[in-house]
């Protein structure tokens, strides 16, 4: 018997201990692994190592009729402890790649009978054993289903799974992407497929990094998206949402989508764009979006805060192809809301403001829609003006129905209507029509109130375009004056005028343009104003102008006169305009000819100006006879580029007290973008003295510079008539200028031996002695800096210390100090001190501003 159970026992044990040692050895690793086909409905590729240790697999396959999971280039590593509680537990899975493929039934493409919906919804797929991997590291996955795909790159995160559900504790996904297509050809409504999950995936802690999405065409992307949430079946349910975008900003969302019938859904979000530049500063940048509904019937509230709030309100059907909405907005806030913070406005319209509310309403469809628009505001001169906006648009075109501007008073109204077709060509139309309007301030000397209508309408396409204006019948009066204009007219890109007859009469001026529809009849341009000081305050004098094109407008011939011009420091007696203008290549001269001509101090007798050229060569000669004798002549032409280069030619200047002379040709340089002229540095020469510029570049930023070398004498033309100045003068000045900053200006001047002689009439003069000026001027922390010393009997008299401001209201700060001034030195400005003998002593500090200087302190005589 004892022989017999030794027979027995030995070789069970030997057998069961052949088992137990199989999967501490590679060949018993792969026999194992070989029968696993004939229990689990698994597939796989033995590459090396234990199932007590790391497992190296080439290929892991599991599927059945609901799903296939593939994982590739597996390495793992099995903790046998968890063995005892029935669960497979891997200290590690690293992966190159896993590949899920949810499969659709096997009735698909059958025609099935009615199910249960709600039952369906709760059929999962249930996994035949338990999983626990804390630490998992996919290289890429990629999950697919019908109808849609996920794929991403680098994953790393701990995971179990347990009975139905996928437990994701923590993961960190790197450029995942999701993508929805519609594969139907049907072009009615989007029928919503049903994506179903047949899983239970909870997931606590997932950071998606450099995401992005195709949802039916829909495609975006995000830098970082966190979430906590739970899919199951068709329910996916985000307890928080996160979202962050480098160039839109951050979310914070939270609700509930259901991937069933029309997907319902419920979605809060607190949005916070990006601090863009354009941002308005009254909007606040903190947004409250809410979305309920379903996809085929969702509404969307949209609410922000600040002193500018919104309140918008969405109803949309994204299931039609169509996109049928309808949308209602409503902007507030509290008094009037000036634009000129929000955008950069017309000088016109600087001062414009609304008053709230602003409404906008939008209903269509992608195909059309209709829109209609109502706020109020003010802009000088109109108060209290009301605008309402209807309209529609559909591809191309833009079609305003009905326009509505007045004030409350109905003095001033305007009603319009009017299309918009764009393309390749664009197309516009408009008809305006007013019972009464009050002049816009283009000129503050040109007040007035105007009555009619009128159309406008032309077309652009490329280079070339043509506007047109028709039905013109305005009347009212201007400055108190009768104004009636009427007619017709057009003009094309080619700058030919189109048959017209357009007639104005308002404040003293006529304007006429005529073309007859049938040729030969003769085109005429003409423009008379009696009086300039109706239209430019302290001006006087009258002009005509008039322009004769021939039929063809090969040919311009252009006469004008004006008479008693004064408009500032400029006065001419006469002039008179005469030349030939021809469009094309060929050579065109124009002449003006005035007589008695003043420029401030300057009296001249003639100047006279001759221009001649073609579009590619044009020549400018200026000649003055009078205080002022000589001739300037400029000469040049454009390059391909649009660059223009010419010169100035040598000359002499003949003035009072003797001759200027230009020695050498100056060279010049015009460039069109951005516009700029360049002068190259010369000399001009005056007995022993010269004034040179040196080179300059003029434009929006430029720089510039001047050197001096001479007596005061030479500046003589630019002096009053009652003033005298001697003495020798040396100078330098440069400056430097941009857009937006301060003017940088550096300079120095040393005068010597100076003496101030004013006449004050009836033989009586008075004169004061200096031996020598010093100043200098320059940029300094708080803006131009001026110090400046006089000195006489070898002793400083005056010293000032000046800081200007940067803008010309603002304030003056400096000292100036007097130190034994003679009173006899303030004679040239003072008379009666000419006969008082002493000096003065003291300071001053100097403050108000360039337009109203105040000066503090104690002089002591």
């Amino acid at each position: 018997m004892r022989l017999l159970l030794r027979l027995l026992v030995w070789p069970l044990l030997l057998g069961l201990s052949v088992l137990l040692l199989l999967p501490f050895t590679g060949g018993g690793t792969h026999w194992l692994l070989a029968r696993v086909p004939h229990f689990a409905p698994l597939e796989v590729e033995y590459a090396g190592g234990t199932l007590a240790g790391e497992l190296q697999l080439r290929r892991l396959t599991w599927s059945d009729e609901d799903i296939r999971l593939d994982l590739r280039d597996a390495v793992l590593e099995l903790d046998l402890r968890c063995l005892w509680r029935s669960v497979f537990c891997l200290q590690q899975l690293q992966a190159r790649q896993l590949d899920i493929a949810l499969l659709p039934g096997a009735d698909t493409a059958d025609a099935a009978p009615a199910v249960d919906i709600g039952a369906a919804a709760e059929d999962l797929v249930v996994f035949p054993f338990e999983l626990e991997v804390p630490d998992l590291y996919l290289s890429a996955l990629r999950v697919q289903w019908q109808g849609g795909e996920w794929r991403q790159g680098l994953l790393e995160g701990a995971v179990s799974i347990a009975g139905s559900t996928i437990h994701v504790s923590r993961a960190v996904v790197q450029e995942a992407r999701l993508q929805l297509a519609d594969t139907s050809t049907d072009s009615g409504p989007v029928e919503l497929p049903e994506v179903n999950l047949p899983l239970d995936l909870q997931v606590d802690g997932l950071l998606l990094q450099q995401a992005g999405w195709d949802i039916y065409g829909w495609r975006d992307s995000l830098s970082a998206l966190q979430l906590q949430g739970n899919w199951r079946n068709t329910r996916l349910q985000l307890d928080s949402l996160q979202l962050r975008s480098t160039e839109l900003g951050a979310a914070i969302a939270a609700g509930s989508l259901d991937f069933s019938g029309q997907w319902p859904l419920a979605l809060g979000m607190d949005a916070f764009p990006t601090a863009w530049p354009q941002w308005p500063q009254p909007v606040d940048r903190h947004l409250r979006l809410d979305a309920s509904g379903t996809v085929a019937s969702l509404a969307v509230q949209l609410q922000v805060g600040g002193e500018v709030s919104t309140a918008a309100q969405l109803q949309l059907d994204t299931l039609s192809p169509d996109l049928p909405f309808r949308l209602a907005a409503e902007l507030d806030w509290p008094g009037q809301l000036e634009l000129a913070g929000f955008m950069a406005l017309p000088a016109e319209l600087a001062e414009l403001s609304l008053v709230a509310p602003l409404s906008l309403t939008v209903t269509g469809s992608l195909a059309e829609q209709h829109f209609q628009l109502s706020t109020a505001g003010t802009v000088p001169p109109y108060p209290e003006l009301a605008l309402n906006l209807g309209g529609r648009h559909r591809s191309g075109l833009l079609t305003v129905e009905d326009m509505r501007l007045g004030d409350a008073a109905s003095s001033n109204t305007l009603w319009g209507s009017g299309e918009l077709r764009y393309g390749e060509r664009l197309e516009w139309s408009l008809a305006l029509e007013s019972g009464g309007l009050d002049l816009p301030p283009v000129n503050a000397a040109v007040d007035g109130h105007l009555q009619g209508q009128l159309q406008l309408a032309g077309w652009l396409a490329g280079d070339e375009w043509l506007a047109t204006l028709s039905g013109v019948s305005l009347k009212g009066e201007v400055n108190g004056l009768p104004a009636n204009i009427s007619g017709y007219g057009g003009l094309g890109s080619d700058l030919v005028l189109r048959p017209s007859d357009f007639q104005a009469r308002l404040n003293g001026a006529r304007l006429l343009l005529h073309k007859p529809r049938e040729a030969g009849g003769g085109a005429r341009l003409e423009l008379s104003v009696d009086d300039l000081g109706l239209w430019l305050p302290g001006s006087r004098g009258g002009l005509q102008l008039q322009a004769l094109p021939d039929d063809d407008w090969t040919r311009i011939r252009l006469a004008g006169s004006l008479e008693g011009l004064a408009l500032e420091q400029v006065s001419v007696h006469a002039g008179r305009l005469e030349g030939d203008y021809y469009p094309g290549h060929e050579q065109s001269a124009l002449q003006l000819n005035l007589d008695g001509v003043g420029l401030g101090p300057v009296e001249l007798e003639q100047l006279n100006i001759d221009a001649r050229g073609t579009s590619a060569r044009q020549a400018f000669r200026l000649a003055v006879l009078g205080d002022i004798e000589g001739r300037l002549a400029v000469a040049g032409g454009f390059d391909q580029q649009g660059r223009w280069t010419g010169q100035l030619e040598a000359t002499s200047l003949q003035t009072p007290e003797g001759t200027w002379h230009l020695s050498e040709p100056v060279q010049l340089a015009a460039d069109p973008d951005p516009w700029r002229l360049q002068v190259a540095g010369h000399c001009w020469y005056y007995q022993q003295s010269r004034i040179c510029p040196g080179d300059a570049l003029l434009g929006a930023t430029g720089a510039a510079s001047l050197e001096i070398y001479s007596g005061f004498d030479a500046l003589s033309a630019f002096l009053p008539e009652y003033l005298e100045v001697s003495g020798a003068l040396d100078a330098t000045l440069a400056a430097n200028w941009a857009p937006g900053a301060a003017l940088d200006l550096q300079g120095s001047l040393q005068g010597r031996d100076l003496r101030v002689t004013r006449h004050f009439g009836a033989g009586e003069s008075g004169s004061a002695h200096w031996e020598s000026l010093d100043a200098a001027i320059g940029r300094g922390p708080g803006g131009l800096e001026l110090r400046a010393n006089l000195f006489a009997q070898q002793q400083r008299r005056v010293a000032l210390a000046l800081q200007l401001p940067t803008q010309r209201e603002g304030d003056l700060a400096g000292e100036l100090q007097l130190e034994g001034l003679q009173l006899a030195n303030l004679a040239p400005f003072f008379p009666g001190l000419s006969y008082l003998e002493g000096e003065l002593r003291g300071g001053l500090a100097l403050r108000g501003t360039l337009a109203k200087p105040l000066a503090d302190g104690t002089i002591q005589l």
